[in-house]
């Protein structure tokens, strides 16, 4: 049996998209969505934010940074990875989610729908920890 890795997200985007280069000279997109959960707590409703950072790996996506702005309700599918770093002597890690799929659900000033599907890259195209040094899995 094979292992499963997806997490489908809908939130807003917290800040513009920014783009950036990986190690090995592919570019990339960076973003982070803010999800709330509601939930009944003695009586009272409560709102606690989530807050998820992705990137969308090649090419194919360069286009996609100008639409992509703060306030922008997003639709995401992808897969957690793991990146590994050291600094000053210490390790680190850190769990970020490698977009497939984004579906613009609607723009910053429109709460209401207005779905526009952006293409799902190639997986040969996402090159993963590439720019930690690790293996693609």
């Amino acid at each position: 049996m094979s292992d499963l890795n997806i997490v489908c997200l809908i939130g807003r985007l917290t800040k513009n998209a920014e783009l950036g280069i990986a190690g090995n000279n592919t570019p990339y997109w960076a973003f982070s969505i803010a999800t709330r959960r509601s939930r009944l707590a003695d009586g009272e409703w409560t709102e606690t934010p989530h807050y998820f950072d992705f990137r969308l790996f090649g090419e194919k996506w360069r286009g996609l940074g100008e639409r992509l702005t703060r306030g922008c309700m997003v639709s995401i599918q992808g897969r957690l990875e793991q990146d590994k770093w050291e600094r000053d002597g210490r390790k680190h890690s850190g769990i970020r989610i490698a977009a497939d799929r984004v579906r613009i659900l609607g723009k910053a000033e429109q709460a209401g729908p207005g779905p526009e599907d952006l293409p799902d890259p190639a997986p040969s195209e996402h090159p993963g920890a590439a720019e930690t040094g690790g293996e693609d899995g």
